[in-house]
């Protein structure tokens, strides 16, 4: 069912569930198609990305009691392209929301990528997969360092990215998911990385936020190879999930690094 524009915006405040029924987020706004002014997309804030919110097709999605219904599982909606609430959506933005939610063919790569060679859609799926076992080792760590800090302000910091995290590992796992990697695939990228504390007993603080630090440096430097890799198999869905991810790993590096430098520590 097609729904208008009114009705959709009447849906504001009401919680958005995925396919099968789980909680997925609450909707906040609708973007409509600055071609024909028709609604396209229901604008979910997930709660991964902070207070970003992630489009989701409006066709399909349908009223179930006090909540909304969306016509896609919670995987695909967390590996879609995030921006902020107040953004305007471009052409180029919607033409990737609809590779991920399969609206539209993605772009086919290019015969002969530039430094992609043949094989470039593997490496993409090699990439995501060394970035999924990244990210759940990412989650071990960081639930330690929040456990371990005494610093209110940063313990902060560190809990709402390790929010973040939780969504980054979501929405590569579903990008996985997407590109056919086959659920034999993707649960050798689950269990690539056991998931571990990096708190030792006695450990300092100092000792700590430098391991984080040197961690979420290695993070930012997958993802660039990640974007890189996807762009040469002309995977833009990819890249642009990528290119959000590492601008919160970055975001969390520098955050470390300050912390650091106010403890007159090297960063």
């Amino acid at each position: 069912m097609r729904w208008t524009l009114a009705e959709l915006e009447s849906w504001r405040g009401r919680e958005a569930l995925d396919g099968d029924g789980e909680p997925a987020g609450e909707i906040v706004a609708t973007f409509v198609d600055e071609h024909s002014g028709a609604p396209r997309w229901l604008a979910v804030r997930t709660g991964a990305h902070g207070d970003d919110v992630t489009p989701v097709p409006a066709e399909g999605a349908e009223p179930t009691g006090a909540a909304i219904r969306l016509p896609h599982p919670l995987a695909t909606i967390m590996a879609a392209p995030h921006l902020r609430a107040d953004a305007d959506l471009t052409p180029d933005q919607d033409r990737q929301l609809g590779s991920v939610y399969g609206l539209e063919a993605p772009p086919p790569p290019s015969p002969n990528p530039p430094g992609g060679g043949p094989g470039a859609d593997d490496a993409v799926v090699a990439a995501l997969r060394d970035a999924h076992a990244l990210e759940r080792d990412a989650l071990g760590r960081l639930q330690s360092l929040v456990s371990s800090l005494d610093d209110d302000e940063l313990q902060h910091d560190v809990a709402r990215h390790l929010t973040e995290t939780e969504g980054h590992e979501a929405a590569i796992g579903g990008r996985l998911e997407q590109l056919e990697a086959g659920p034999s695939a993707l649960q050798d990228a689950l269990g690539a990385v056991t998931a571990k504390a990096v708190a030792a007993a006695g450990a300092d603080t100092a000792a700590e936020l430098r391991d984080a630090l040197e961690f979420e440096r290695r993070e930012c430097a997958a993802y660039a190879e990640l974007i890189q890799t996807a762009r040469d198999a002309g995977d833009g869905a990819t890249a642009q999930i990528a290119e959000k991810i590492r601008a919160d790993e970055e975001a969390m590096a520098e955050t470390i690094a300050a912390a650091l430098r106010r403890m007159g520590e090297p960063s």
